[in-house]
């Protein structure tokens, strides 16, 4: 049997997370990611599609298209800005309000079961580690100037 190297095992988690992620979220009535537009709307509320992408680290336009989404799923509405009428900020509907509890329950679950027999310093490792990568990628975007990391 051959070797593996880390960075398989990293990509298999990161595929593996996003589809328990994302089944967390049908379960809602939402799609995987989303769940982030959540969190930060659950922290301030009517939140424009710009502030949004910011806080999140991702571009308008997604934010934008998960939105639509998340109007469609009851999760969320627009309202246009009372001042500036080209402006869109993001509300949580009722639904998008109680649904945060459940949530946060099937992630805590999602990661109790993910991260179980791993040791303090495993976790402590694998956190340092995880942070470095995260460093050199955004060192490597921001150099090559297109968001992507180069090769």
């Amino acid at each position: 049997m051959a070797n593996t190297d880390f960075w398989d095992d990293f990509v298999r988690v990161a595929k593996l997370s996003r589809s328990a992620v994302d089944e967390i979220m049908k379960q809602f009535g939402g799609r995987g990611g989303q769940n982030h537009i959540l969190w930060a709307l659950y922290e301030r509320d009517g939140l424009t599609p710009i502030e949004v992408a910011r806080r999140l680290g991702i571009t308008a336009p997604t934010v934008v298209k998960m939105a639509s989404h998340m109007v469609a799923s009851g999760l969320i509405t627009r309202r246009r800005d009372s001042v500036d009428r080209r402006r869109v900020h993001l509300y949580l509907t009722d639904r998008g309000r109680a649904v945060k509890r459940p949530i946060e329950e099937a992630t805590r679950r999602f990661r109790r079961v993910t991260s179980a027999g791993l040791t303090a310093e495993e976790r402590k490792v694998m956190s340092s580690a995880l942070a470095k990568i995260v460093r050199n990628l955004e060192r490597s975007a921001r150099s090559a100037g297109s968001g992507a990391p180069s090769a």
